[in-house]
């Protein structure tokens, strides 16, 4: 008798059994895919209670996404050799919550003023309103008219500077009322 099972059933099948990954080791590989979201098992690198979320840019180097802290980078670690057997491909909803945690986290929230490339374009945020497209890695704001994140990139937020009551009189050549009477003696 025969029996077909997938690499996805083996992988079930293993945990808790070292043996399931010495009897089919090629279950257990993963082949990078230039563009696709991987995250490592720190619990099996060293790395207990951790996890590396990447997108794979072809090189084993040069890739972005998060490290094992949670921080951003652009030129991550991720290859065959070191990490192969410790990683699996991200899911779509792994990918979308870490990137909104990020936006967040960067300032991308309702009323924020991003420049948009290329057209160099200011505008405030309407909403906070995230999703993820499903072609490339990108995060939407409201309808996806506002990309925020694309290909490793992030949009830049512009920092307003609140002006001091000094700078802000010098600026309007003229003393500023902020409430207070005072009296010459």
């Amino acid at each position: 008798m025969k029996y077909e099972i997938t690499k996805e059933q083996l992988q079930e099948l293993a945990k808790g059994n070292a043996k399931v990954e010495r009897w089919f080791p090629e279950a257990f590989e993963t082949k990078f895919e230039i563009g696709k979201w991987y995250k490592v098992d720190g619990n099996k690198c060293g790395q207990e209670g951790r996890q590396l979320l990447a997108n794979y840019s072809g090189k084993s180097i040069g890739n972005y996404g998060f490290d094992f802290l949670g921080r951003w980078g652009i030129d991550l670690a991720l290859n065959n050799e070191d990490l192969g057997a410790f990683t699996f491909e991200a899911t779509e909803s792994e990918v979308f919550e870490a990137l909104k945690k990020e936006a967040v986290k960067r300032g991308y929230i309702k009323g924020a003023k991003v420049r948009f490339q290329p057209c160099n374009q200011i505008r405030e945020l309407e909403c906070d309103d995230f999703r993820l497209g499903s072609l490339t890695p990108e995060i939407y704001l409201c309808n996806g008219i506002d990309v925020i994140f694309s290909n490793g990139e992030w949009q830049e937020i512009i920092k307003e500077r609140t002006l001091s009551k000094s700078e802000a009189e010098a600026k309007l050549n003229e003393l500023i009322n902020d409430g207070y009477d005072y009296k010459i003696a």
